[in-house]
């Protein structure tokens, strides 16, 4: 299992600790949506680690990705390659790399028998149930979808929930231009447990508001109104008419 996959899964989870007797929900300090910053290299992976990201998205040369490695300070570090060949993932373990992002329409099967580095697919175009749920099949630490932008709609949510279900995997949200704080609240309850922030994004406000993100509320607690019936009409009998 990845390191990438623990970390997510830590970040959703309701936790708490004990303080005597009493179990205390942990302080806002706790990340609620795992955060991963794209960086080119060395010095950029420590700043990124500084500034609160939790894993890691190198995007500079394949050649460098031990250097972010060893910069990482233990956190998880991956590299986006559509097209992966065996020969790519083989290269990302080597140099200590923890998953990859590829695209299943273009990389080859053999590329997927490295089980030990961690698994995000990219969304596909068609987005059936049927084909959606061909990708559990691959154990995806995660789905790589869009921006949904900052005015997520209900229907927008759903269609969240629905790839995360049927892909039995958490989302990943490829940040975009939308203000991170009225969003990720709503984006973790449609079952994303990722946001990936460019290099040119504001990583410490992403952080923040992660961090701002209340815990997932527990089983039976979520208000769920119940449905108006219409009501109808009495059926009438002889025995309810007045006797004329």
């Amino acid at each position: 299992m990845s390191k990438l996959r623990d970390r997510i899964r830590e970040a959703g989870q309701r936790r708490t600790r004990a303080f005597g007797f009493v179990r205390r929900e942990e302080g806002p300090e706790t990340p609620r949506v795992l955060v991963m910053a794209e960086v080119d290299g060395a010095s950029a992976a420590q700043a990124a680690v500084q500034a609160g990201a939790g894993a890691l998205l190198h995007v500079g040369a394949p050649s460098s990705v031990g250097e972010t490695v060893q910069a990482a300070d233990g956190a998880p570090v991956g590299m986006r390659i559509d097209g992966a060949t065996r020969e790519d993932t083989r290269a990302l373990l080597e140099a200590g790399a923890d998953f990859v992002i590829f695209d299943a329409a273009q990389t080859v099967a053999e590329a997927l028998l490295e089980r030990k580095l961690g698994r995000i697919a990219v969304a596909p175009s068609a987005t059936t149930d049927d084909e959606l749920r061909r990708y559990g099949a691959l154990d995806l630490d995660a789905i790589l979808v869009g921006d949904p932008g900052p005015g997520l709609s209900v229907l927008g949510q759903l269609e969240m929930r629905r790839m995360a279900e049927n892909a039995r995997a958490p989302l990943a949200v490829l940040m975009g231009s939308s203000q991170p704080s009225p969003s990720l609240e709503l984006w973790r309850n449609a079952g994303a447990g990722l946001v990936i922030v460019p290099a040119a994004g504001a990583l410490g406000d992403v952080v923040q508001a992660a961090r701002d993100v209340p815990p997932p509320p527990e089983p039976g607690q979520e208000e769920r109104p119940q449905p108006l019936l219409p009501q109808g009409r009495p059926s009438s009998s002889p025995d309810d008419e007045d006797d004329d």
